[in-house]
């Protein structure tokens, strides 16, 4: 009866030590995710664009109609461990928060709660 216990004990520590090796960081070595590039939302009456450059500034503009307008400056850095983009306007307010991206996919945090989802071009 002893041995039974220790062996279920040990087994258990066993499971316990070999589930938890595995740790997120494992799973993320040697993927980068990158938010230089060009994203746009996809094509309706009203389309928000971003291009995004290494060197941290980038520009936005909006499509009405098929019409290119209101195209604006600005400057952002981008934490790819936390995934937080701060954006800040040529008129200096700043906007933040979390992002989901992959490579061909991009979802920032909107005013009401929810998300816009750009597409890579």
């Amino acid at each position: 009866m002893k041995t039974m216990r220790f062996f279920t004990t040990l087994l258990m520590v066993i499971l316990c030590v070999g589930l938890s090796s595995c740790s997120k960081d494992d799973d993320e070595q040697g993927t980068t995710v990158s938010i230089v590039g060009t994203w746009s939302e996809k094509p309706s009456t009203e389309q928000f664009n971003y291009t995004f450059k290494a060197d941290g500034t980038g520009v936005s503009w909006t499509v009405y109609n098929g019409t290119k307008e209101n195209e604006e400056a600005f400057t952002y850095t981008f934490d790819s461990k936390t995934m937080k983009l701060t954006i800040k306007g040529a008129d200096g307010k700043s906007q933040s928060g979390i992002i989901e991206i992959n490579d061909k996919v991009l979802r920032m945090p909107d005013a009401n709660g929810g998300f816009m989802t750009f597409y890579k071009q």
